[in-house]
């Protein structure tokens, strides 16, 4: 389907930028990547950018490029010696410096939108921005500091309750049967508890087709990660420290790769 889709599109691309490829992809990541990554530089870089900021920065944006790509579209650009007749916007702003308006309009929209908006939560944020990274408020399941022990302290006393129901249950029964009795009564009991209902068996019981599914996605213990993440809060502060050595080796290889690009392009310029 892609292949055949992609054969369809080569006339448009012919009467894109000339004809010309290279031209050709680098107008359409101009007009289709630009609010994308100042989207996700905004969310790095700035507490106060929410989710209707980068909604509608999204929305907008890519809305803005696909308006400019459809007129790229409509009117290429003429032969030489024929009038051009295109709009003002594709005859005298070129797709590079388009990419450069189109990035501002983005921030300007995500800006006043998040300014219009409620801030987001702190535990929203908390080691997800460069100035909350190293954060160490444990937040868990979503819930700020506080709601950690109280969450603790609820879990033991629902659990110590079920032990003391348990307790008197086994109690009164041993207590209306004989000894001999209550035990098998007793494993009677476990077994009963233990036998799981054939509903819930074939709830568990997924087929390959949606298995595979699930995993191609990264779904599959999605279960499981959920209820991991409810007991224990997130630290892993660690992970963004680097030992010594480790960091000049990546900053001195960064070095050379950026030696490596502007001689490169300093020669073939």
């Amino acid at each position: 389907v892609l292949v055949m889709f992609s054969v369809l599109w080569i006339p448009l691309v012919q009467m894109s930028q000339g004809g010309q490829l290279f031209q050709y992809i680098q107008s359409i990541s101009s007009y289709l990547q630009p609010p994308v990554a100042v989207v996700f530089m905004a969310g790095c870089f700035w507490r106060r950018a929410n989710e209707m900021g980068a909604f509608w920065g999204l929305f907008t944006g890519i809305l803005v490029g696909c308006i400019r790509m459809a007129l790229d579209f409509i009117y290429p650009e003429p032969l030489c010696g024929q009038p051009d007749s295109r709009p003002l916007v594709t005859k005298y702003v070129h797709y590079l410096y388009f990419s450069i308006i189109l990035s501002v309009f983005t921030l300007i929209v995500v800006v006043i939108t998040s300014l219009s908006t409620k801030p987001p939560d702190p535990e929203r944020i908390s080691r997800l921005t460069w100035f909350t990274r190293f954060e160490t408020n444990n937040y868990v399941a979503g819930q700020p500091e506080e709601a950690g022990p109280k969450m603790d302290s609820t879990i033991r006393q629902s659990e110590g309750d079920e032990l003391h129901r348990k307790d008197i249950t086994s109690n009164i029964t041993l207590s209306a049967d004989q000894p001999e009795d209550g035990e098998v009564l007793i494993e009677e009991i476990s077994n009963r508890s233990n036998a799981s209902p054939p509903v819930a068996e074939s709830v568990k019981k997924r087929s390959k087709l949606v298995s595979i599914l699930l995993w191609f996605c990264g779904m599959e213990k999605k279960g499981d990660t959920e209820t991991a993440s409810t007991g224990k809060g997130l630290d892993n502060t660690h992970l963004l420290r680097e030992e010594g050595h480790m960091r000049n080796f990546v900053n001195a290889n960064l070095i050379v790769c950026l030696s490596a690009a502007v001689f490169l392009y300093a020669y073939f310029f």
